[in-house]
């Protein structure tokens, strides 16, 4: 009976201590994706009207944004490189075969990415509009 037990027990600390790193791991990348806590603008003062300085507001602007296109896609990729090597140890720890332990990683990370993302963005929209408030500017 005690056998049984622990067996009962290791199966199922094998089944949760993939998601469970998983967890673990997007908790930490929403932490270092929340924002910048610092002030917009420091200095305090007036914004510029010359048309010099605001052509280079405009290229800084555009280099920041290429930046964080950039940053975005390695940060995809980087994800997906995790997910599969969470899916291997996944399928090693667990006896399963590789490929559907990486496939069905992959496919609960992407899920809950999209989930997160549909609740952030759109739901807060529908909302707004069903009940006639206005939406705060992102």
């Amino acid at each position: 009976m005690r056998r049984r037990v622990l067996q009962f027990q290791n199966a199922v600390l094998r089944h949760f201590a993939v998601p469970g790193l998983a967890l673990l791991i997007g908790i930490g990348s929403a932490v270092a994706q929340s924002g910048d806590s610092r002030a917009q603008d420091p200095s305090g003062k007036p914004a510029t009207t010359s048309p010099a300085d605001v052509a280079k507001d405009n290229q800084r602007k555009t280099d920041q944004f290429l930046e964080a296109s950039q940053a975005w896609m390695a940060s995809l990729a980087l994800t997906l490189v995790a997910m599969g090597s969470l899916g291997v140890l996944k399928g090693a720890a667990t006896g399963l075969k590789v490929i559907p332990a990486v496939a069905e990683v992959v496919a609960v990370g992407v899920l809950s990415g999209v989930g997160g993302y549909l609740l952030g963005r759109v739901l807060p929209g529908i909302l707004a509009q069903v009940f006639g408030l206005e939406m705060p500017p992102l």
